[in-house]
């Protein structure tokens, strides 16, 4: 069997020959079925091995519901899971997280550590909701969702990733089609799916992943 280096080798020399007679517009695509579509890294790597458990703060309500809370956490662990990048015996349901911080109040929330060693957590993902938007143009309505990532050790107290602030994540999911009224429940419908966009954006901050600019994210009729 060739090396794949020296397929792709052969091919770019191949372009080059081809350019010479009839340009290349063709090579991009090649090389894109040859290689793949881009990929974007994973910016940090979780431990396996180590109890962890996804916590979605809301805490200046900017969610119109508190279940999208649990959508964002559960589609984040079931992205984690599928990419294997945690044990399925070591991740703690993010639903388990929301039960224990509402123990809390607004004006006293409960400690994200707190959260963490309730669950009996090494790790707490701790996805704080900054922005969330419905906005309608001339083509039709435009949703977006920002939050920040921080993995902090529940154990020490003390911040495992990034090294300061949160590391931002934006979701947009777009409804075209002129839709720039919707009914209630279309409304919620919409809602779940940016929510469900943002679970996989935090998700994919830890694993390898197509370009963003090559996935479909316009929001299902």
């Amino acid at each position: 069997m060739i090396p794949r280096r020296l397929r792709v080798a052969a091919l770019g020399a191949a372009c080059t020959a081809s350019l010479m007679l009839c340009g290349c517009n063709i090579a991009t695509p090649i090389l894109f079925a040859i290689e793949g579509p881009p990929k974007v890294e994973a910016v940090h790597t979780l431990d396996p091995d180590r109890s962890t458990v996804i916590f979605v703060e809301d805490r200046s309500n900017r969610m119109p519901r508190r279940s999208l809370r649990g959508t964002v956490g559960k589609t984040a662990e079931q992205a984690l899971l599928a990419k294997k990048r945690i044990d399925d015996g070591k991740l703690i349901s993010s639903a388990s997280a929301l039960r224990v911080a509402g123990e809390g109040t607004y004006s006293e929330p409960m400690p994200v550590v707190d959260v963490g060693r309730r669950l009996e957590a090494e790790v707490v993902i701790w996805v704080e909701v900054v922005s969330w938007t419905l906005s309608a143009d001339g083509t039709g309505i435009k949703a977006r969702a920002q939050a920040t990532v921080k993995i902090v050790d529940a154990l020490k107290n003390e911040r495992i990733w990034p090294p300061q602030g949160g590391y931002p994540v934006t979701a947009d999911v777009e409804r075209l089609a002129g839709t720039t009224n919707l009914s209630r429940s279309e409304r919620h419908k919409l809602e779940e799916q940016l929510a469900t966009m943002l679970g996989l954006r935090v998700a994919e901050l830890f694993y390898t992943h197509e370009r963003e600019s090559l996935r479909n994210q316009r929001a299902q009729p």
